[in-house]
């Protein structure tokens, strides 16, 4: 895609904080004989962001390198990639000139230490444009459609108009399936897979969304979806909205409600670059995995959206020996130094092929990554290592390879179950959800910490990660009728067939993944990670929400295995017996 860019590219001033500009010339414009009426025909302007040329920012994909289109680029023929020439053909106009930004044409990605620093500026660049156009892609699969009722239901007040409307133009109810498929599509678009928009997104003063010739606003796509979100009983046609909704609208959606949020706040009101990195990268319950061309972008793309990047001088480091290896484990020092220990809880295993061995205490960002099983730490109800003790958690960092820090050695693994790794887009398995109780009912009654009378409810809060605060005096009652709800509807599921109801239990037990039930040796029954083996320790780290499995690897140090559920230490308890604390080297 950059043949033939020798000369192209003239440096840009730092001090000045150029970019440049794509000048995209008129239909109208001069061009040689030899060049076809149909090539678009622009030039390559510096411009300094102190006193910047009004410009359009374009947010897109890049889409496959081998798909290319020609362009006439300061009078000489490059080729650039067919969805971004798609996007600038749409902005091409007949008379006037239109000045665009788009990273594939206006960075020297072979020049890393322009990339470095153009990077570290996208956000400004995003932010400071006359406008961003949140490019999809050329029309297809009845795209115009679906903004035009985009724009429909962003303008209803009331439901019933809208609704009513939306069946005529359809004709029956029953053609509403080829606007589903219709919109389900227009939710899977390349566009939305991509990890970069979320900045790009989320930043801009004004943004459009743009498919083809279709463009709507953004207020107007963000109203859509409340629209969408009414209770299903205010509407004239409930069957019409749910048409209306996909699985993959969830990072939609998502999206929307962060730059909506993002808009609101400024500087140190930012959240920190560990939480962002969270909110882009962590699945949502539609399995949704955002993609990056480089896998080190998976931090860089969203540090724009933090307002600690102050503590991340080092990003965005394009060196080429600088893989996405040292770029997490960098991450991780990092969010380690400010106190998050309960970064340990995205360590998810087994890891992807890499080039070498990551540490075990950073997330592979990588690889698809899960929400903890006791939810992301900022909502977490759990304290097992917080009670007055984050003060007295120190960190270091021994060599480049290894942590220390405080905890506490609880209990070591005496005996564990079956994998429960269920799967969040389908029904339970009635046999298989039976068999998960029936294990953790059999490690209560074993255990001495578990009297007779409390068998069932312990089973209750561990077969769910404890995943329901008390919310009720009645917490007890509460937690058994649903446990006792999900048995009965287990058993008829398994013995007559019938469909699992959606019970606040039952969800919780779904919204689990890759948990074993295990007792340890002197009878704390939890949930542990699905790859932990006997002789592995419960370990409290000072300051952490949840406890972790840790492995011993000889010479007093330890690899991390992953977070844990162990009943009766998740709120502080440990801490009150006056523990061994101890510095452990992972």
């Amino acid at each position: 895609m950059n043949q033939s860019r020798n000369g192209l590219y003239k440096p840009l001033s730092v001090i000045e904080k150029e970019i440049r500009l794509i000048r995209l010339r008129p239909r109208s414009f001069y061009r040689p004989e030899q060049i076809s009426d149909n090539v678009l025909i622009c030039t390559l302007e510096h411009s300094s962001r102190k006193n910047a040329i009004q410009y359009t920012a374009l947010s897109y994909a890049w889409g496959s390198g081998n798909e290319t289109r020609p362009i006439l680029v300061d009078d000489t023929t490059q080729s650039i990639g067919a969805n971004l020439e798609a996007a600038l053909r749409e902005l091409w106009d007949d008379n006037d000139e239109v000045y665009v930004w788009g990273d594939q044409l206006c960075i020297n990605q072979d020049d890393k230490v322009e990339k470095n620093h153009q990077v570290s500026q996208m956000k400004k660049i995003y932010e400071e444009a006359q406008r961003v156009i949140a490019w999809l892609g050329p029309a297809a699969d009845l795209s115009d459609s679906i903004l035009f009722w985009i724009r429909q239901m962003s303008k209803s007040e009331g439901s019933r108009s809208v609704t009513i409307d939306i069946l005529d133009h359809h004709g029956k109810l029953e053609n509403l399936a080829f606007m589903t498929e219709a919109f389900d599509k227009f939710c899977q678009r390349d566009y939305w897979q991509r990890l970069w928009i979320i900045q790009e997104f989320t930043v801009a003063k004004e943004l459009f969304i743009a498919c083809g010739g279709a463009l709507i606003a953004f207020d107007e796509l963000a109203k859509a979806l409340d629209f969408l979100n009414l209770p299903k009983w205010v509407v004239e046609q409930p069957d019409m909205v749910e048409a209306y909704k996909s699985t993959s609208l969830t990072f939609i959606k998502g999206l929307v409600t962060r730059r909506q949020r993002y808009q609101l706040r400024s500087g140190d009101q930012l959240d920190p670059l560990f939480q962002v990195v969270v909110a882009s990268l962590v699945m949502g319950i539609d399995y949704s995995h955002r993609e990056t061309s480089d896998a080190r972008d998976r931090i860089f793309s969203v540090l724009g959206l933090a307002g600690d990047t102050g503590s991340f001088r080092s990003f965005p480091d394009y060196a080429p020996t600088t893989t996405y290896e040292d770029v997490y484990e960098e991450a991780a020092r990092g969010f380690l130094r400010q106190g998050h220990v309960d970064i340990f809880c995205y360590c998810q295993f087994p890891r992807t092929e890499t080039n070498r061995r990551m540490a075990t205490w950073a997330p592979d960002w990588h690889a698809p990554t899960k929400k903890p099983n006791a939810d992301d730490p900022w909502f977490s109800q759990f304290s097992a290592g917080t009670a007055q003790s984050i003060a007295a958690q120190s960190i270091t960092f021994p060599d480049s390879d290894s942590v220390a820090l405080q905890g506490i050695i609880v209990d070591e693994v005496k005996m564990f179950g079956s994998t429960w790794n269920p799967d969040w887009l389908s029904t339970l398995d009635c046999q298989a959800a039976l068999d998960y109780l029936t294990e953790i009912t059999a490690f209560c009654e074993d255990s001495p910490r578990v009297s007779v009378d409390d068998v069932q409810l312990v089973t209750a809060r561990v077969a769910i990660n404890e995943r329901v605060a008390y919310t009720s005096e009645d917490w007890r009652g509460f937690y058994l009728k649903g446990y006792n709800s999900a048995v009965d509807s287990f058993f008829d599921g398994f013995q007559l067939g019938l469909e699992v109801a959606e019970t606040w239990f039952t969800t919780g037990m779904k919204l689990l993944h890759s948990r074993r039930p295990f007792i340890s040796k002197t009878g704390y029954v939890g949930l542990g990670p699905d790859h932990m083996v006997k002789g592995d320790v419960v370990c409290v780290f000072l300051g952490a929400k949840t406890p972790y499995i840790l492995r011993p690897s000889g010479q007093g140090a330890y690899t991390l295995v992953g977070e844990a559920y162990l009943h009766g230490i998740m709120h502080g308890e440990i801490l009150e017996e006056s523990p061994d604390v101890q510095t452990l080297v992972l």
